[in-house]
């Protein structure tokens, strides 16, 4: 099933499986998840709904990476267009956002 998940989500790991957040935003897990999923913010798929560009203020890097969270570096990553891991590390996750805010 196909599900929208919380804007500073990168992945999700259930009965240990990992299911990571796709660039739009969208992530497919059984169905018998749903209801799980919802008490935390996951909702249905939208077509018409879309993730955020990046802003412009990310845009002329004026985004601050140091106080960014876990979920909000993914989603900045995914912004860019760059493909991160959940076993990555908060300074790898950091360096890869710096790299791709400078290109």
């Amino acid at each position: 099933m196909k599900l929208r998940a919380p804007s500073d989500c990168a992945s999700i790991c259930h009965d240990g499986q990992i299911f990571v957040v796709e660039a739009d935003g969208s992530i497919d897990v059984p169905e018998a998840m749903a209801a799980s999923l919802a008490a935390h913010g996951f909702t249905p798929w939208d077509k018409t709904a879309h993730m955020p560009e990046p802003s412009e203020a990310e845009e002329d890097g004026a985004v601050d990476v140091d106080a960014l969270k876990r979920g909000e570096l993914f989603r900045l990553l995914r912004a860019y267009g760059v493909r991160a891991s959940p076993s990555d590390t908060n300074a790898k996750l950091r360096a890869l956002a710096r790299e791709a805010m400078e290109e």
